[in-house]
């Protein structure tokens, strides 16, 4: 069974656990697993629950998420009682405890109220004191719990403008402004729609609010009350300021009135309602005036995704020579034009055949530049499809000799395939030390070797039926020299710096000649890698292909640091479209969306989105 996911905020670093379990064995026991995120997207394989495993998180910005499974082994009643978890919190925040939850029993750790009257008391309907109380105590746990906290100004009567004939004071002025929580009835915010009326178009110009009396007085004084002309500013979700229009007391338990009905109607400033002092009249200004700059993000954002200035300005510029998204593209790579459908729906009209060039060779450079690390939050999705999956993995090859080299382990093979080139991989069998998958960094056909990473060691030696076998490998992203994708025969793969990362997925045996859809997530030293497999898309008619998912593979890969990053594709023996970099990650449920956009939606969220167009108005080629 498992845990809900359990969000842990304002820690410093993880020391243990506790569990308390009922029923527990050396026979019958619970096999303990979890698995942890720093953003909630991005999640690690599920490991051993211990100390160890545990101690050994990075914890980014406080924040880590948290999520149990138990898995019962042998016959017998086990019962979770408690879970918890040892942290080092930090002191200088109040911090909560996420309450544990599982999918068929639950740890209950909410408080319980006891009412204990007696055994010579008399039950008395009428003797709600101590229920007033308590009401008027949960009113005020509820406002802390859920309340909306907003910058309320206070006004009062300027009693010198009294007219006893009206009623009313004609002059007010703005006393005080503080931080207050507010209810909203059943978290309805206040709806964005527009609404006509007979004079013009306008917003909707009225909502309730609900100000527990506690909350308001601890603030403003005993005996202050909402007045007409209270003025506040609601900033989460809505970014909008309120005017007071009405104030009244509810119809709640036994009349306690614990909290004031207050109708809000958006702000008007009227010209009795001065200022006591300069300061509060300027902070009230900045708020009702600075709408373009409380808004100029979203405004930006908004503007991005309807021009699409890095998807749709494609035409360049006959004095500067330049193409917005590449700065070099190869003369000789093919650019061919073939419609690929996701259930009718058409995500690519053209790819780059990385094929047509020689292989190894960078075909496409973008503009885009800048550096990045693993605090930096990146996806990279795109489509490719393989091109040589007959000719990808070779036959067992007899080895006849291993020795040392200069820069890693020198093997002689009885016989040469064209698979033995230099960026390839081998997997090496009975040859002690050595044994493993290793890559190809030397390749010499003429005196039938090949060197591999590694240090060479004395117990590697040529034993039986020593052999090994090659895989083509096909790199088809490059950022910078320290980062780039490559695709096996039967996995995704990083290299980051000098770290070499593989990401197999379940029960999937070998890509074949159809497209696939890849999605890599970056974020705090994790990366997640997701694999897609249109179905359908290797036969002629493909309009009804579908997109599945295959699985997900993730790896801790740590820090990094990629300064000066160029940008680019690689020439190997793969079709290639729809290469979007993106600054966001998104959730798994969009993936599907995201992969099928041939026009991309949120682009603002990209920093490069190639859709494999023809050429247009380059600055320059490679010769």
């Amino acid at each position: 069974m498992t845990s809900n996911v359990l969000e842990y905020n304002n820690i410093k670093q993880i020391l243990g656990f506790t569990a308390n379990i009922s029923g527990e064995t050396n026979n019958v026991y619970y096999d303990k697993e979890f698995r942890y995120s720093s953003d909630g997207i991005l999640w690690s394989d599920y490991k051993q629950l211990t100390n160890d495993n545990l101690s050994n998180i990075n914890v980014y910005d406080g924040k880590i998420y948290l999520q149990y499974r138990f898995t019962q082994v042998g016959n017998g009643n086990l019962s979770i009682n408690s879970i918890s978890l040892d942290v080092d919190y930090n002191s200088e925040v109040e911090s909560v405890i996420p309450e544990c939850f599982w999918n068929n029993n639950s740890i209950d750790n909410s408080s319980k109220i006891v009412f204990n009257t007696g055994s010579s008391s008399v039950f008395n309907p009428y003797a709600l004191g101590q229920g007033v109380q308590m009401y008027n105590q949960l009113s005020a746990l509820v406002s802390s719990m859920f309340g909306f906290c907003v910058l309320y100004f206070k006004t009062e009567a300027n009693s010198r403008t009294r007219d006893v004939v009206l009623k009313e004071y004609s002059i007010e002025k703005v006393v005080a402004k503080d931080n207050v929580k507010i209810l909203i009835p059943d978290n309805q915010l206040p709806t964005r729609e527009l609404q006509f009326n007979s004079m013009m178009l306008d917003m909707p110009v009225q909502f309730e609010v609900h100000v527990v009396k506690s909350d308001f007085q601890n603030v403003f004084g005993k005996d202050a009350h909402p007045d007409p002309h209270d003025y506040l500013y609601l900033a989460n979700y809505v970014n909008k300021m309120y005017m007071v229009d009405s104030v009244s007391d509810p119809d709640d338990f036994g009349y306690a009135a614990s909290y004031w009905r207050v109708s809000l109607v958006p702000y008007q400033e009227f010209s009795s309602v001065q200022f006591e002092d300069n300061s509060l009249m300027e902070e009230t200004e900045s708020l009702i005036f600075s709408t373009e700059g409380k808004f100029g993000e979203e405004v930006q954002d908004e503007f991005d995704d309807i021009r699409k200035d890095n998807q749709l300005n494609d035409v360049g510029d006959f004095a500067e020579g330049q193409d917005a998204l590449r700065i070099c593209l190869e003369p000789s790579l093919r650019i061919n034009a073939e419609n690929i459908y996701n259930k009718w729906t058409v995500v690519s009209k053209q790819h780059y055949s990385l094929n047509t060039v020689e292989k190894g060779r960078k075909v496409v450079k973008y503009r885009y530049n800048d550096s990045f690390s693993n605090n930096d939050e990146r996806m990279i999705t795109f489509w490719f499809r393989p091109k040589n999956v007959d000719k990808s993995v070779s036959e067992n090859i007899l080895l006849s000799e291993i020795s040392e080299s200069d820069n890693g382990i020198k093997v002689k093979v009885q016989k040469w395939n064209n698979l033995l080139q230099v960026g390839n991989y081998v997997k090496l069998t009975r040859t002690g030390s050595a044994n493993g998958y290793r890559k190809i960094i030397e390749s010499n056909r003429d005196k039938s070797y090949i060197v591999v990473e590694g240090k060479y060691d004395v117990r590697a030696r040529i034993m039986n039926c020593a052999k090994l076998v090659a895989y083509g490998v096909n790199t088809p992203v490059y950022m910078g020299e320290g980062f780039n994708v490559e695709q096996n025969y039967n996995s995704i793969s990083l290299n980051v710096g000098d770290r070499h990362y593989d990401f197999t997925f379940d029960n999937f045996t070998k890509f074949e000649n159809r497209w696939y859809g890849v999605v890599i997530g970056l974020n705090k030293g994790m990366a997640n890698v997701w694999l897609y497999d249109l179905v359908g898309s290797d036969k002629k008619e493909n309009i009804k292909s579908e997109l599945k998912l295959v699985s997900c593979s993730s790896k801790e890969i740590g820090k990094f640091e990629i300064l000066g990053v160029e940008c680019g594709l690689i020439s190997c023996d793969l079709d290639l479209t729809n290469f979007r970099l993106w600054d966001k990650i998104c959730e798994q449920e969009l993936h599907d969306l995201i992969l099928s956009q041939y026009v991309v939606d949120d682009s603002h969220n990209t920093l490069i989105v190639d859709n494999a167009q023809q050429e247009l108005l380059l600055h320059y080629k490679w010769s």
